[in-house]
């Protein structure tokens, strides 16, 4: 290799390495670190709600380092103290009533890089808020005039009114008044409508022209009860001039006479409702195996024909058993017999004229009845006159004796062939 070209070499080297060391000196300086680390501050204002609102922003530059405030010129915006994350943006806002001129200026603090940054700022000024932020003026809405009372015409003379009360009269079972009403202060020549009223309801109406000052309606054939009566004219007739108080028709409808009371006969008293009752039921001494039911009436009347009859469970008449007629007023027995045991019944009392039911009493008989009569059951006696009465029933009885051990034996003999 050439001398001139190794000379050449190490002074690009020398240059080389030169320039390297004051780059790293650069980096390493304090002035380098500061201008890496700094605040980004921001502002805007918008029209919110007819109102303007001025959104503030710091934005911290390093991703890897948190950052404090420690100097704001707004505080109320920035509060000194305030931390800003690693590479996060802080923001407020505020609500300003008109166009103003303001500026934010912070100082933030980087901990772990022992840096402190310049203040940063930012302004805003009267040319940055939006000109149509006013709310609209809505211009005064002028009412309308009250319109002209409605012109009332002045009421008619109410007219001196009187009514009368004709005196009720009873005829062919109907009573009936009438009432008359007298109006005073008249124009000749008129004509006026009388309506009589009654519970608010008009019952009749009638129509006159008066011929002078006076003039009279009369309503005749009226029911008892309370009236009342207004006039119109017959130009008007919603217009009434004149009404009277209520008038009352009274009632004349003779009193009903009342009927006489006719007295019970002598010797027969008042009667209260038949009664029928049944004891309970027994056995039928004459009939063996069947029962028998008694029953009593009481509280019949005298004059009238009962009959009693005995029906089942479900209200059929027994075979066999008739129906039996009660003579007298009270306590009078009757037995029915030769009926079923173990079986329900019902006592009807029955009376005349039509059969009409009038009394019920249910009744049962619960007993077994034996169907053989007790003196059946009984044992033949045999008398004993003497000595050969004893010898025959001896024999008779070794006979008895001698057949059964016959057919004892016989039994043994078969079984033990077998």
């Amino acid at each position: 290799m050439k001398p001139e070209f190794m000379r050449l070499r190490r002074a690009l080297a020398l240059t080389f390495a030169t320039l390297l060391a004051a780059a790293g000196l650069a980096v390493l300086s304090p002035a380098g670190a500061a201008s890496a680390h700094h605040n980004t501050v921001r502002v805007t204002v918008d029209c919110v709600d007819d109102a303007w609102i001025a959104t503030w922003t710091v934005t911290n530059s390093e991703r890897d380092k948190s950052e404090k405030i420690i100097a704001s010129s707004q505080p109320d915006l920035v509060a000194v103290g305030t931390t800003i994350g690693k590479g996060q943006t802080f923001t407020a806002t505020e609500r300003l009533t008109a166009p103003t001129s303001k500026t934010l200026a912070v100082t933030g603090y980087w901990a772990k890089s022992n840096v402190t940054d310049r203040s940063r700022s930012a302004s805003i000024s009267p040319a940055d808020f939006p000109g149509n932020c006013q709310p609209p003026v809505t211009p005064p809405v002028t009412p309308p005039a009250p319109p002209a009372p409605p012109v009332t015409p002045p009421p008619p003379a109410v007219l001196a009114a009187s009514i009368a009360i004709e005196p009720c009269v009873f005829a062919s079972g109907v009573a009936s008044g009438g009432i008359v009403m007298t109006l005073d202060g008249l124009t000749a020549g008129t004509e006026y409508v009388f309506t009589l009223w009654s519970a608010g309801v008009a019952v009749q109406t009638q129509s006159h022209t008066s011929t002078g000052a006076e003039l009279e309606a009369a309503f005749r054939g009226l029911a008892p009860g309370g009236y009342e009566v207004s006039a119109t004219t017959a130009a008007a007739p919603g217009v009434e001039i004149a009404r009277t108080g209520t008038a009352t028709i009274a009632d004349c409808t003779p009193a009903a006479p009342v009927p006489p009371v006719t007295p019970p006969a002598p010797g027969l008293p008042t009667l209260a409702p038949p009664t029928i009752t049944a004891a309970a039921g027994e056995c039928d001494v004459t009939t063996p195996g069947k029962g028998a039911i008694t029953v009593t009436t009481a509280e019949l009347d005298a004059t009238k024909d009962y009959f009693v009859t005995l029906v089942d469970a479900s209200g059929n008449t027994i075979a066999g058993v008739s129906e039996q007629a009660v003579s007298g007023t009270t306590g009078t027995t009757l037995t029915f017999a030769g009926l079923e045991t173990q079986k329900p019944y019902t006592a009807q009392l029955l009376v005349e004229p039509g059969r009409q039911l009038a009394a019920t009493a249910d009744v049962a008989i619960t007993l077994a009845c034996p169907a053989l009569a007790a003196s059946s059951l009984s044992l033949p006696t045999l008398a004993m006159t003497g000595p050969s009465e004893f010898l025959a029933l001896g024999v008779f009885a070794a006979a008895l004796l001698l057949a059964g051990g016959a057919t004892v034996l016989g039994r043994l003999r078969r079984r033990a062939t077998q």
